[in-house]
């Protein structure tokens, strides 16, 4: 047999909170990306520089990389908290996985 399900009341509470602080989370740098991309076509960056001699590969990879070390560092913030809080007896790598997995989902 199984012990009982034991409630919490502080975790009953913080179960919304939780999700919004972390969809917050990710928020700032998404902005911050579409601020990007918008002024990199008003400014008609990409043209210029594709008339230089650079690839839609490597712009596309510099887009990519640069938000992936973000979200990377986010993860890595937000693993740290939800470890040592919610999920003291979750797997560390699981956790980052799911949470920068959700960053670059962002990024797509």
């Amino acid at each position: 047999p199984t012990p009982a399900y034991v409630s919490n009341p502080f975790y009953d509470g913080v179960t919304l909170v939780l999700s919004f602080f972390m969809n917050i989370c990710f928020l700032l740098p998404v902005s911050g990306m579409i601020r990007g991309i918008v002024s990199e076509k008003e400014t008609r960056v990409r043209e210029g520089m594709k008339m230089m001699g650079l690839s839609t590969l490597a712009l596309n990879a510099a887009w990519y990389i640069t938000y992936g070390i973000v979200f990377f560092a986010i993860a890595l913030g937000s693993t740290i908290i939800t470890q040592l809080t919610f999920f003291p007896k979750s797997n560390f790598f699981l956790v980052f996985m799911l949470f920068f997995e959700f960053g670059l989902a962002a990024t797509s």
